[in-house]
């Protein structure tokens, strides 16, 4: 899994520089349109959902400087971003449409969509978090920033962390990751913090931290173990609860009126009684 750093336009002009239909035809898919989830392609921008502030604050910032970073720069790297469409010159074009004014480059340093780190910085404003997260000496294969008001957040014994993730499992509402690690540490997932995650060890929950301002991450012991990632909002149930008893509601009224409607019918149907009144 991998993001693909794009503006819409350059990838719209890119695409008419294939020959061949099936590839067009795929890359429409997975570059621009918005079934790119089946190929585990993502965008780096996110597709049509809704983005919440934080997310849109550290998109503008990172639009306002991208002419600054380089394809190698750390935060490209961070974002997971893997292949660029854009134009000028570098080193590791992959292929162009022709003209060569647009081209598609490799970032072999971007980092996995899930990954451990042994150190966390813990700050708590934007301005602060901003200022070590665009630093050219932040490292994030190696240190993470929680944002976080407290600082009594679990830390790793040793910064330098092995591990081995044997198995990942990849939906919209339900990530799945089985790890084996040698020390503590901190395990990142680069997917937006979002309201409405929940994160599980072994079947119990625990804290999800807010990450490099974007992003996710838990504190994970050593050992073997599955996490899991599910998305459910309790938003999600209060409108499930308030749909059924609506429903129900409804289900009521309506044998009720149709209770009514049958007495009344059955009262017109009723011969009329003739009363005798004696003198």
């Amino acid at each position: 899994m991998f993001r693909v750093a794009t503006k819409y336009s350059n990838a719209q002009q890119f695409l008419y520089g294939f020959k061949s239909d099936p590839v067009f035809s795929w890359a429409k898919s997975a570059l621009i349109g918005e079934t790119s989830f089946p190929f585990h392609i993502f965008k780096l921008v996110g597709g049509g959902e809704l983005k919440i502030n934080y997310y849109i604050e550290f998109w503008k910032y990172l639009i306002n400087n991208f002419s600054t970073l380089p394809i190698s720069s750390n935060i490209l790297n961070l974002l997971n971003v893997k292949y660029t469409i854009d134009g000028g010159n570098t080193e590791s074009i992959l292929f162009h449409n022709g003209s060569k004014k647009l081209i598609v480059t490799e970032n072999n340093k971007c980092l996995p969509r899930v990954f451990v780190v042994g150190k966390a910085s813990i700050l708590s404003s934007k301005k602060d978090i901003f200022s070590k997260l665009f630093n050219e000496n932040f490292e994030p294969s190696r240190e993470i920033i929680i944002e976080a008001q407290e600082n009594d957040i679990d830390k790793p014994s040793s910064e330098e962390i092995n591990y081995k993730i044997k198995n990942l499992e990849y939906t919209s509402n339900k990530i799945t990751i089985d790890i084996e690690l040698n020390n503590n540490g901190f395990l990142v997932l680069g997917d937006t913090y979002y309201p409405g995650w929940k994160a599980y060890i072994g079947g119990k929950e625990t804290k999800i931290y807010k990450t490099n301002y974007i992003m996710r991450s838990i504190f994970i012991k050593k050992g073997v173990h599955k996490v899991e990632f599910i998305y459910n909002p309790s938003s999600f149930k209060i409108g499930y609860i308030t749909t059924l008893s609506t429903v129900f509601v409804l289900i009521v009224l309506g044998i009720l009126k149709y209770y009514k409607y049958m007495q009344n019918k059955k009262r017109l149907k009723s011969p009329p009684t003739l009363s005798i009144m004696y003198k």
